[in-house]
């Protein structure tokens, strides 16, 4: 009998022995009705009970290939399932898993079906170095097999494995009672992770070198990306920025903070600009602190717009200065 149909409570339906006396009864109780439907009300009668019971046999028999087919296809597409997954009963025994998890923990299939505890399994692997390294096994091992008795709420955990491999593990309740315990393998994920966060921080070093204020905002209009100087320039604080606002957000901040100017109307235009082209060379403008920004704006490859904004004015001070000394002498 196949063991998929035990776990679903299916082997009443399918075992032989009870088959072959549900099959007697049935040949007894048409015997009988036969006989009771002969006295009663002649052959025709009894035929006809005959022949609806045998529409009753063959019904039953058609809902038991289709129980069979709907549980053969259940445990196929179980065994299919890409990530590694098992399910514990009541009393913490691996009742069912796929091929993913035998493959996942090398684990003997012979083994598995034995219906090992989930206490013997974390043994198994912790001999095997297959498991997060502990300071105290026990109590680790105890909190882990606590989590069963409220899956609901079990937190979502990420095992880092001696071998470099990162599993997030996620408990859930099964509906059959006991858990539903997935792994999912999600070393690239955090390898791409730590990669972008390692870009991000040297993109805004390189940033931060600049002379420049630069802010990166998005096609969507969001910041994405911008230097220390951009931040001083307008009065910013970095706590606002964590979050990528939108620059029409910035705008506001800037225009409480410093006053309301055309900068960022100029800004709001070029991100909004179809055509790169109305992007090319520098504005200056008096800012409403009476500071001269020049400011340039270039549409990057990804479609992203950076915008560069330049204090000139300590350098528009200093030449006119020169000029005019220039002028006296």
């Amino acid at each position: 009998m196949p063991p998929q149909f035990a776990r679903f409570g299916a082997a009443p339906l399918l075992h032989s022995a009870h088959t072959a006396v549900a099959l007697a009864f049935a040949i007894l109780v048409i015997g009988l009705i036969w006989l009771c439907a002969w006295r009663a009300h002649g052959l025709a009668a009894a035929l006809d009970a005959c022949a609806r019971l045998e529409r009753e046999a063959q019904a039953s028999l058609g809902r038991e290939a289709k129980l069979r087919l709907s549980l053969e296809a259940q445990d196929d597409m179980f065994d299919r399932l890409p990530m590694a997954a098992a399910v514990f009963n009541s009393e913490r025994r691996l009742i069912r898993y796929n091929a993913a998890y035998a493959k996942l923990w090398g684990f003997a299939r012979v083994w598995l079906d034995g219906r090992p505890g989930y206490g013997e399994i974390l043994e198994s692997l912790r001999d095997r170095r297959k498991l997060p390294e502990q300071r105290n096994f026990s109590q680790w091992k105890r909190s882990q097999i606590q989590d069963f008795a409220t899956p609901a709420s079990a937190p979502q955990e990420t095992w880092h494995l001696p071998g470099g491999q990162s599993l997030r593990i996620a408990i859930q309740p099964h509906l059959e009672g006991g858990v539903f315990v997935l792994y999912e393998d999600v070393s690239e994920n955090l390898l791409l992770e730590a990669s972008l966060n390692l870009l991000g921080q040297v993109q805004k070093a390189t940033l931060d070198s600049l002379d420049d204020g630069i802010a990166i905002f998005g096609t969507d209009g969001r910041l994405v990306l911008h230097n220390a100087l951009f931040t001083k320039m307008w009065q910013l604080h970095e706590e606002e920025l964590v979050d990528h606002p939108h620059f029409s957000r910035i705008a506001a901040w800037c225009g409480t903070r410093i006053g309301h100017d055309g900068l960022w109307t100029i800004v709001s235009s070029g991100i909004n600009a179809a055509n790169p082209e109305h992007l090319r060379g520098r504005i200056k403008a008096i800012r409403q602190d009476g500071r001269l920004i020049s400011l340039s704006m270039t549409r990057l490859p990804n479609g992203a717009t950076a915008v560069a904004f330049s204090d000139e004015t300590d350098l528009e001070r200093f030449g006119s200065e020169a000029k005019d000394s220039h002028a006296a002498a």
